[in-house]
């Protein structure tokens, strides 16, 4: 908009034209600029969550990678790195209930999974491709955040025991005690409680 307004009052001072139709800069709108959290806030959240580990984890992994819900909630055992004493994360996919109608619009190659049980009359849960190549990335973890990693892996392999044949091992490491995924609204919601 400044450049066109610049031009406009280039074109009049060159008597190309009389006047120029943007007499004025217009105001941009007002930014809408999401409120972070201090490291202290972040703190004292996590802290609050203690009786509820998977909660803890995933609101650690959202604030420390930083990671969308539904990254998250889509994280795979099998893309997780713990060989260091920090570890990484590869990101590479979302989870995410979308419409019937948009599935069908939608490139299929960017659908890696719909989770059979999972689906209502009107939407599916599905596994999705990022939606640019810049989605896709590594992130590194503390410490404090491996130990916590591994604590709920060793919780899914007693899960996976007790649950024996009834298990369904999406290979998630957010997930029901079932190994069936958490859906990231429902995420959002316990973490607004």
């Amino acid at each position: 908009m400044l450049l066109l307004h610049i031009a406009l009052q280039q074109a009049v001072e060159w008597k190309m034209i009389r006047e120029s139709p943007m007499k004025e800069l217009p105001k941009a709108p007002k930014n809408k600029r999401k409120a972070f959290w201090s490291e202290d806030t972040v703190r004292e959240a996590l802290n609050l969550m203690n009786s509820d580990p998977l909660l803890h984890l995933a609101v650690h992994l959202i604030f420390s990678c930083p990671l969308r819900n539904g990254e998250a909630c889509g994280i795979l055992i099998d893309s997780i790195n713990l060989d260091s004493d920090e570890g990484k994360i590869l990101i590479d996919r979302t989870l995410q209930r979308i419409k019937r109608d948009t599935l069908e619009k939608v490139d299929q190659s960017s659908i890696i999974k719909i989770f059979p049980g999972r689906q209502t009359n009107k939407t599916v849960l599905v596994f999705k491709n990022p939606k640019t190549e810049a989605g896709v990335r590594t992130v590194y973890i503390t410490s404090f955040l491996r130990s916590e990693i591994l604590r709920r892996l060793e919780e899914i392999n007693h899960h996976k025991l007790f649950f024996d044949d009834e298990y369904h091992d999406h290979g998630l490491l957010i997930c029901q005690p079932n190994g069936d995924p958490i859906e990231p609204d429902l995420l959002m919601r316990l973490f607004g409680n």
